[in-house]
């Protein structure tokens, strides 16, 4: 008796899923440019979050601020990101420090080519380097 009343409750509940699943639009929403940039730079900023956050002392002790800001641009041909913000963690001393990080992606390579922590770039090229003065100098030119 109970194997029936538990196959017939899986049918009825399948059922129900199958009808509620089918409901709706069948197209996914066409994200506006705008709309598709806010997407890639949250996704962008998030992975640089998990990148800092993996190469702190104390990973667990992340606390990421929100004022994360991402620029994406297509620069010498490749497809790369500057991430800036700041979050606060614990250090080898056991104190909890805020620091700013900057960090560069290639993101079609899927591979961080700046790193900078506080005071320290930990990983520097000429490529990030160049790219980062490009995006300071584009704010300058922006400014009135």
């Amino acid at each position: 008796m109970k194997k029936i009343l538990m196959i017939i409750f899986t049918a009825i509940f399948m059922g129900m899923s199958l009808l509620a699943g089918g409901c709706g639009d069948s197209q996914p929403k066409q994200l506006t440019p705008a709309e598709q940039l806010e997407k890639d730079k949250g996704a962008i900023i998030y992975t640089v979050q998990q990148y800092v956050k993996q190469n702190l002392k104390d990973p667990d002790s992340a606390d990421f601020k929100q004022d994360d800001t991402a620029q994406l641009e297509n620069y010498n041909g490749k497809n790369l990101a500057l991430v800036i913000g700041s979050v606060r963690a614990t250090n080898s001393f056991n104190a909890h420090l805020l620091q700013k990080y900057v960090v560069v992606v290639d993101r079609d390579a899927q591979k961080v080519i700046e790193y900078g922590l506080g005071n320290q770039m930990i990983i520097d090229t000429k490529e990030g380097q160049d790219f980062m003065q490009h995006i300071i100098n584009k704010h300058k030119q922006q400014q009135p």
